[in-house]
This record gives C-alpha cells, sequence and structure tokens, in this order.
C-alpha cells in the first residue's frame, strides 16, 4: 500500500496505520450518534486523519486542528462517550461500522490511486505534470490516455 503523501511519485492512500485503538476510539464516537449519521461520519473523520497525515508528512508536526493523522487523534478530539462494556451490543456494532468504513475508505483510495496520475487531495499533489491530460470525471483528478 502506497503511503507516502507529499514524497516522490506515490499516490496517497491511506493515513497513518490502524490500530486497535483508533478503531475503539472512533467506535465510542459513534456511539454518542444516532446510527444514520454514523457513515458521513466516519467519512468525515477518515478524510481528516488523512490530511492531518498528509500535513504531519509535509511540516514534520502535527496538524494544528486535526492532530497528528491516526484516527485516534481526530476521534479524541470529538468528545467520544465513556469506554463501553465490551460485550455491550451497541458498541460491537459499532465497532463493525467503523472497521467497515475504514474497507471501504481504502478501497476507494486504492482504486482512485489506480485510476489517477494525481492524489485527489491538494496537500498530496507533489507530482510533475505531464501531457496529454483530461479531466476524469469519477474523481476530479487528472489521468492521462
Amino acid at each position: 500500500m502506497l503511503a507516502a503523501c507529499a514524497r516522490g511519485r506515490r499516490v496517497a492512500v491511506a493515513m497513518r496505520e490502524i490500530t486497535q485503538g483508533d478503531i475503539c476510539a472512533a467506535a465510542r464516537v459513534l456511539l454518542a450518534h444516532p446510527k444514520r449519521d454514523w457513515p458521513p461520519l466516519m467519512a468525515q473523520m477518515l478524510y481528516e486523519a488523512h490530511v492531518a497525515d498528509c500535513y504531519r508528512k509535509r511540516f514534520g508536526r502535527a496538524h494544528p486542528r486535526l492532530g497528528t493523522g491516526s484516527l485516534m487523534s481526530v476521534a479524541l478530539a470529538r468528545g467520544p462517550v465513556p469506554v463501553p462494556v465490551a460485550a455491550d451490543s451497541a458498541s460491537l456494532v459499532a465497532t463493525g461500522a467503523v472497521i467497515a468504513a475504514v474497507l471501504v475508505w481504502r478501497a476507494d483510495r486504492q482504486r482512485k490511486a489506480w485510476l489517477c496520475d494525481e492524489s485527489p487531495f491538494p496537500c498530496c499533489a507533489q507530482r510533475p505534470i505531464s501531457a496529454p491530460w483530461h479531466k476524469h470525471p469519477f474523481c476530479n483528478s487528472r489521468i492521462s490516455r
């Protein structure tokens, strides 16, 4: 998996490695919201973690608002609920939702990295420009034919 945002000809497809602590912290955030809000909330948290990681890689320090680029730093900034009982069915459903969202996000980023010649995130686009180009309608990034 390519993970270098601001280096060479690589395209960013992931922020920092996701640990069990990241998953638990994100699940605790989800528990504070209704289930219908979980998918967009997870997408936003993953996007913020990615942007913070790109910032960290480029400037060598944590993002002032989004943290270090880990999912946990983004989740803890949102004020998660207290740690639930491990066997609580709601916490298990939330944990499953986090894992599913991470898998979808990674698959989507890998697909975009394969389709596109540059990252859709401006903070990651450090690649030399070459012709011919056209705009790819799916991800608004340029790809060569």
